[in-house]
């Protein structure tokens, strides 16, 4: 009751003078910004050191470039949960004027029906032949570096779980999806190894996918689909067509990520850290969420420029034990690697 008494004369005796309620409302609002500016010390610290500060490089290089091969796995327990139906080369130059917008990530996509020799299989599961080995992220690095002629520096192997996460935590993506297309055979999650009641067909496996030309605003499932997608009707439904589109979504979710709000959200930033941390295999050191934001700031206004690799250097023989396999077209790898380096050539500063 006396606590109460005391609050009652406190209030009245602010109210009863405007001016020292106008000093205690500055004196607040001051605690509250020196806390804000503590609490967002270590961001401030990390975009200084980038931008003002911080003149080495931690990241391994080649002639002043780092080559990061990304690789995407359905994940779960069906059979071939570690296949990777997405790999891409980001190629990146570790020579930066701070002051200059940076100079284009190379994108080069792998098609995932090459089929080599030395494995005996596709080149979609050197990552899963590798954890079988004891060398998860050392075979498709090597395999890799043999058809491009690129040093590979590191690797990062994603499931799509966490690429639909991040994607809805961005609220979603802008595409314009350069072609219509039909896929009738799109895969039903969790119905892999369904024997649908007896149906020979099959068909409660799959559901139909239908993409409309023009600008799309994806959520993340949506996305999946649209870069998993494989057995679309005409040429979206080979392995060159769905290598651009996961080029279009990776440059869609770069520019949601650096747009304003997104920038400016910790929260998010934090989420989608901790989202890749838990959800990647990769030998590059996520240890520290500082070492992300310096890549991040550093890379922020770079432009994405894609190399796809497509029937002018692979042809497709006759199905055989093999199954659909793609192979050079010259026997080896040289129009493959020829083709990498002039074009990056062109695109490099």
């Amino acid at each position: 009751m006396r606590f109460s008494k005391i609050l009652k004369n406190l209030k009245r005796k602010l109210l009863s003078r405007p001016r020292l309620v106008r000093v205690f409302l500055i004196f607040f609002l001051l605690f509250a910004f020196c806390f804000l500016l503590y609490s967002l010390f270590p961001l401030i610290k990390t975009v200084k050191q980038v931008v003002f500060d911080d003149k080495t490089n931690t990241l391994k290089e080649t002639n002043s470039r780092t080559n990061i091969l990304l690789m995407g796995i359905g994940g779960g327990t069906h059979e071939g949960a570690d296949l990777t139906d997405t790999m891409i080369v980001a190629s990146i130059t570790t020579k930066l004027d701070r002051l200059a917008i940076a100079p284009p990530i190379i994108l080069i996509s792998i098609p995932r029906d090459i089929y080599l020799d030395s494995l005996q299989d596709k080149i979609n599961a050197a990552y899963s032949l590798g954890k079988e080995q004891g060398i998860r992220l050392v075979l498709p690095k090597q395999i890799v570096g043999e058809i491009t002629s690129l040093p590979i520096h590191y690797a990062a192997v994603f499931d799509f779980a966490v690429f639909e996460k991040i994607i809805d935590r961005l609220g979603g993506i802008d595409i314009n999806v350069p072609v219509a297309f039909d896929d009738p055979e799109y895969p039903v999650a969790g119905k892999e190894n369904d024997w649908c009641n007896g149906d020979f067909t099959l068909t409660c496996r799959y559901q139909t996918l239908h993409f409309d030309a023009g600008p799309q605003h994806l959520n993340g499932a949506r996305a999946l689909q649209f870069v998993r997608s494989r057995k679309a009707q005409g040429n979206e439904g080979t392995d060159f067509a769905r290598s651009r589109r996961q080029q279009l979504v990776l440059a869609a979710i770069r520019e949601k990520i650096f747009s304003l709000p997104n920038l400016l959200n910790v929260t998010v930033g934090w989420q989608i850290y901790q989202d890749l941390k838990s959800h990647i295999d990769t030998d590059f050191d996520f240890s520290s969420p500082n070492e992300l934001l310096k890549l991040a700031l550093k890379y922020r206004q770079a432009q994405f420029v894609n190399i796809v690799l497509d029937e002018n250097q692979f042809y497709n023989p006759p199905e055989d034990y093999r199954g659909w396999i793609l192979l050079p077209i010259e026997g080896n790898w040289n129009e493959v690697r020829q083709f990498i380096a002039t074009k990056s050539a062109q695109l490099q500063p």
